[in-house]
């Protein structure tokens, strides 16, 4: 998400799913190497010919070498192999294991079959088997190769899913009809009380207009590796997301716009813990996977979300749109990343958000994994704990 312009009165944002032209160049830029992939990479075709050939003696084999590209419209390398005599397996070994390399023999020279070596020993003994029982038979006239290594089907294989990707993508980018779930950008307007939202492909857009009033709640999420993301949902039940929960937006980032939004539509801002799964599980979405779920017969997803309310200051936990705990929020004393009741702190309950109440009661909210490329599961509950404290000001 990004801000595009910012006054007490005005706040216009670049949501985290708009369509724009540099996102249309890097999709351009991907497909080219796709289809470099494509076009680049291809099978070997060795065409040999038996000319002149008396009986009884061997004749002078003559041959052409190609590299074809897969699409068939070029020849990546042609090479022409005079006077053959034969053909020859050389071996490199390395590290992991042995490579191989077949070379064509003539009068002159040895041509290598391929570029490079790859391993694959018994393909490429096969056909320096195949070249050398040619050259020994002088009835055979013609002789046709064809060889595609592991290497040149992966060449074709990622190269087009790669280009089919990213030409569906330019599709949704350039050309695809207006929906309003693919906003672009959304401007809070306080002086005119109007929520404007732009949405669309680049070619086609659209817009609308809303009430500030239609603005019902404003979501910041905090995700289990910190990642935050910001929603809203209007009256009638639709649901716009700024930002995406994206391990690239944090809570410094995003909660001061949080803050601005509820400002401008005097609407407070909730504080959700929950994970990407449910985040992006919303509404029909939602709904339509729990049918799933009741229909095959699978056991349901046991998800909790905590929800922080200012408006109603209430902090409710959440289970499939069902709450199933609610606690007064003036009744929290402190939020710890760890039960402060406990005699011995552990690994397990190091990375515990826990909050505790005027009575002396303890209720674990959340629970936070260590992960080797992020801050550990204690970091994280001490992060989330200090936003909690900030947001319920008992810092």
């Amino acid at each position: 998400m990004k801000i595009l312009a910012q006054s007490d009165t005005t706040l216009k944002l670049q949501t985290s799913k708009a369509h724009t032209w540099a996102g249309l160049l890097v999709c351009l830029a991907i497909a080219a190497g796709g289809f470099a992939a494509v076009f680049w990479t291809g099978q070997v075709r060795l065409t040999c010919d038996r000319s002149g050939a008396e009986e009884g003696n061997l004749a002078e084999v003559n041959c052409q070498l190609k590299k074809m590209g897969w699409l068939g419209l070029h020849s990546l390398r042609a090479v022409n192999v005079n006077q053959l005599q034969g053909a020859n397996l050389k071996e490199s070994p390395g590290e992991d294991g042995s490579t191989y390399r077949i070379f064509l023999i003539t009068s002159t020279e040895q041509i290598p079959f391929r570029n490079y070596s790859h391993s694959g020993y018994r393909d490429q003994r096969a056909i320096v088997d195949q070249i050398n029982t040619f050259i020994a038979n002088p009835q055979s006239a013609t002789l046709i190769i064809t060889s595609t290594t592991i290497l040149e089907w992966v060449g074709l294989i990622v190269g087009g899913l790669v280009c089919l990707i990213c030409l569906s993508a330019i599709y949704q980018i350039l050309i695809a009809a207006a929906q309003p779930t693919d906003i672009n950008r959304i401007t809070f307007e306080k002086n005119q009380f109007r929520l404007l939202v732009e949405y669309g492909s680049l070619l086609n857009r659209g817009a609308t207009a809303y009430a500030l009033s239609e603005v019902t709640k404003i979501l910041l999420s905090i995700e289990d590796d910190l990642a935050t993301g910001l929603r809203l949902e209007l009256r009638f039940g639709q649901v716009m997301t700024l930002c995406q929960l994206s391990a690239n937006q944090k809570w410094a980032k995003i909660q001061p716009i949080a803050a601005q939004v509820s400002a401008i539509t005097r609407c407070p801002y909730q504080i959700v813990l929950t994970s990407k799964f449910v985040w992006d599980l919303t509404g029909q979405q939602a709904a339509t996977f729990s049918s799933l779920l009741k229909q095959f017969k699978l056991p349901k997803l046991s998800v909790q979300t905590w929800i922080f309310d200012p408006a109603t200051e209430q902090v409710t936990c959440v289970e499939e749109n069902i709450i199933v705990q609610s606690y007064e929020w003036r009744a929290i004393a402190d939020v710890l990343p760890t039960a402060s009741g406990s005699k011995k702190v552990d690994a397990i309950s190091q990375n515990q958000l826990c909050l505790v109440f005027t009575s002396g009661q303890e209720v674990i909210v959340y629970r936070y994994t260590s992960t080797e490329d992020g801050p550990s599961g204690a970091i994280k509950a001490q992060t989330v704990a200090q936003y909690l404290r900030e947001f319920l000001k008992l810092a």
